[in-house]
């Protein structure tokens, strides 16, 4: 069996040392948000002092999200926000970020969620 694995960074030097993830997050969300998709990921809120998911709409709410991006964090309202956005936008696509098992919740939230609907 061939394991087989990829690397990247960002090539802005800003963005990178602002970044947690190679600067990654950035380069995958810049067009996707200009296009008027949505991406849900954490941000560090320094006032709780806790990681909370937020759906994010803008480059510059974006932003305020690198560096908290992987960790565990609050889901708060931001699962139902985000699933009430795709129903309310079907022609546009929704981007998620966070730990695999958070990023498996969501997925089964929205299932559950287009089954009852």
């Amino acid at each position: 069996m061939k394991t087989l694995v990829y690397a990247a960074k960002n090539n802005d030097i800003k963005i990178l040392r602002n970044s947690s993830s190679g600067g990654m997050f950035s380069a995958l969300t810049e067009d996707f948000i200009r296009h008027g998709n949505v991406v849900v990921c954490v941000h560090y809120n320094y006032e709780t002092d806790q990681a909370e998911f937020h759906l994010v709409e803008s480059l510059e709410e974006r932003d305020d999200s690198r560096g908290s991006l992987y960790i565990q964090s609050n889901a708060k309202d931001t699962w139902a926000e985000a699933y009430e956005w795709i129903r309310l936008h079907p022609d546009k696509k929704l981007m998620f970020f966070g730990v695999g098992c958070q990023a498996a919740a969501f997925r089964k939230f929205a299932e559950l969620n287009s089954i009852t609907d």
